[in-house]
């Protein structure tokens, strides 16, 4: 698709690492839908929320350790309301741990050229030491606009303005930076 704000992302200085809390969850988005894709996961598969998930500091879909969703609010949730719970939750499942996950996270910032970008969670909530995951603009620009090729939904995602699960009691506002992006 067209990508009109590539101009305004060139205006900031374009190798710089930048903090990426939202930026991260694009990632995560891709490596669980590579997943999706190769038939390894499902959308509909279901998930049981962790006790390290549900204590997941930072911005959250508000989950409770036991609780099940399917893979595919999940993704919908870090996607709307950036929610770190749910990132851990996605990783562990697709691959046991958020640790083994991350290194997936790695390996396709390499397979797609992001020499900038390194990632230490799934969530990109700043670790205790104040590490964080980090990624240049230029970076950022390249897997944002892999990800609207291969994964067109991720826009259908982004649209909807909130998230609303009648049985769960909760609402969110969307805070993606996708919809500043596009």
């Amino acid at each position: 698709g067209e990508f009109e704000s590539g101009e305004i992302l060139y205006e900031y200085s374009i190798d710089t690492q930048i903090e990426v809390a939202s930026m991260t969850k694009i990632m995560t988005y891709l490596v669980a839908m590579d997943q999706v894709s190769t038939g390894k996961a499902s959308l509909d598969d279901v998930i049981t929320i962790s006790q390290k998930a549900a204590k997941t500091p930072g911005s959250s879909f508000k989950l409770e350790e036991g609780e099940k969703l399917s893979l595919k609010v999940l993704l919908e949730s870090i996607m709307i309301v950036s929610a770190n719970d749910s990132c851990v939750a996605i990783a562990e499942h697709i691959s046991g741990s958020e640790e083994e996950f991350v290194k997936l996270m790695n390996r396709k910032a390499k397979e797609l050229g992001l020499e900038k970008t390194k990632y230490f969670n799934s969530s990109g909530y700043p670790l205790k030491n104040d590490v964080e995951n980090m990624m240049s603009t230029r970076d950022l620009f390249k897997l944002t606009r892999y990800v609207i090729e291969k994964y067109p939904q991720v826009l259908e995602i982004t649209k909807m303005n909130k998230i609303f699960i009648d049985s769960r009691d909760y609402s969110g506002e969307n805070t993606n930076p996708l919809l500043n992006l596009i």
